[in-house]
């Protein structure tokens, strides 16, 4: 696969919007040499959503009589999105994809590449802990996905221009998820 190329592989440059259009989330094998396949049919895709918590630490002599808040920890957070549900997509299956990393309790990498020149690549640590099915008459199948984030994500990512190779490639068949820990 080579790299998305948005603008018609004119660099993004900065102020201007950016077609979300492209942007993909790849899942890994969890080999010691992994490899990654892009997850099919993702629709939209809300997050990654980050969030820091605070601390109260007003106090009697907190000017203004106003609130103060200490920033105290960085919170991962969630990237949910909605696939095109089909279980026998290598992808999505029990067996070699996103359901079965779910149904194994895997953590597993990801990697949610945005569609800028050159592309942008955050690495993200997660498990899968929400997946709703919708079946409704008059639409396709449709899943609903939470992956929970559990370090911070590799922001520097991989910065790939159009024309070079991007670290994974769509492949026919999702990779097995990972065997679940021993209890």
């Amino acid at each position: 696969m080579t790299a998305p190329t948005p603008l018609a592989g004119t660099p993004t440059a900065a102020g201007v919007p950016v077609l979300a259009i492209g942007t993909e989330i790849q899942m890994s094998d969890m080999k010691a040499t992994p490899a990654f396949t892009t997850i099919a049919m993702v629709r939209s895709i809300n997050g990654p959503s980050f969030k820091t918590t605070t601390k109260d630490v007003t106090a009697h002599d907190s000017p203004g009589r106003a609130i103060q808040r200490l920033a105290t920890l960085l919170d991962p957070g969630d990237m949910k999105f909605k696939i095109n549900l089909n279980p026998v997509d290598p992808t999505h299956s029990t067996t070699t994809g996103i359901m079965g990393n779910w149904l194994n309790l895997a953590m597993v990498d990801y990697k949610f590449i945005l569609p800028t020149n050159p592309t942008t690549i955050w690495d993200l640590k997660s498990t899968v802990t929400d997946m709703g099915v919708t079946a409704a008459i008059d639409d396709v199948l449709l899943a609903d996905i939470t992956l929970t984030n559990f370090i911070l994500p590799n922001f520097a990512g991989t910065l790939l221009t159009t024309a070079a190779a991007a670290p994974a490639t769509k492949t026919n068949g999702a990779p097995a998820p990972a065997a679940p820990a021993a209890v």
